[in-house]
């Protein structure tokens, strides 16, 4: 994934990412255990998970009503 190329992604590919940075930021899997060894100082707060966790549903439903206003299916 790369959010510089985002607008290129299909919006199906938008929220298979979104889902899957929601689910690794719940599950504390970001950053990487591997990235977290050599900089532990990037450890997320509890609060920066939430925003992202917030960010990542709140932009899922911006693309399922983009979808739903261009009479596509949004699942």
């Amino acid at each position: 994934m790369d959010f510089s190329q985002w607008s290129k992604y299909s919006a199906g590919d938008k929220r298979q990412i979104l889902t899957s940075i929601a689910a690794n930021v719940r599950n504390n899997q970001m950053p990487p255990k591997r990235y977290l060894f050599m900089h532990p100082d990037a450890r997320l707060s509890a609060e920066e998970i939430a925003r992202i966790y917030a960010w990542t549903r709140s932009e899922r439903r911006h693309l399922r009503a983009e979808a739903a206003n261009a009479g596509g299916n949004a699942q």
